[in-house]
């Protein structure tokens, strides 16, 4: 029993030393706290039709939330959100296995109500209309405080 105690005071001590470790870090460097009521997401999944279509994908099992619209120039995919954020703190943009297999990538100019989404095959921008494979899609994923 004595040997049990022993092992929980010294868990709460060192995680009581790491908790202060990792506040005066922040605190040092500068690190701020994110307020949570002020933070938001948007995310889905966009896939190209057989026409060239992009559209956002909404089923039984993809669930987008918070991308107001779809649309796209013969640039780029446009990607509309709500909230309107006022800083970005992440986005990832990723493409699926139909994309990859025909050395097609993606990337995006995030902004703070749509971001634009480049095509690229073996790295120079195609128009998205191009891209005729249905099922090809890609993932948008973006957190920020609005």
């Amino acid at each position: 029993m004595k040997r049990f105690l022993l092992i929980l005071i010294v868990i709460a001590f060192l995680s009581f030393g790491v908790l202060a470790a990792i506040v005066l870090f922040q605190n040092r460097n500068g690190i701020t706290t994110v307020d949570a009521t002020t933070t938001s997401r948007v995310y889905g999944v966009v896939r190209a039709t057989a026409d060239g279509t992009w559209v956002l994908l909404s089923n039984s099992s993809h669930a987008p939330y918070n991308i107001a619209s779809i649309s796209q120039t013969g640039d780029y995919v446009v990607v509309t959100y709500n909230p309107t954020f006022t800083k970005v703190h992440y986005s990832a943009i990723t493409p699926d296995d139909s994309l990859v297999i025909t050395n097609r990538d993606v990337g995006a100019s995030v902004g703070l109500h749509e971001s634009y989404v480049y095509i690229a095959q073996d790295g120079v921008k195609v128009n998205p209309s191009t891209v005729t494979s249905p099922g090809a899609n890609f993932w948008f994923y973006m957190e920020g405080e609005y």
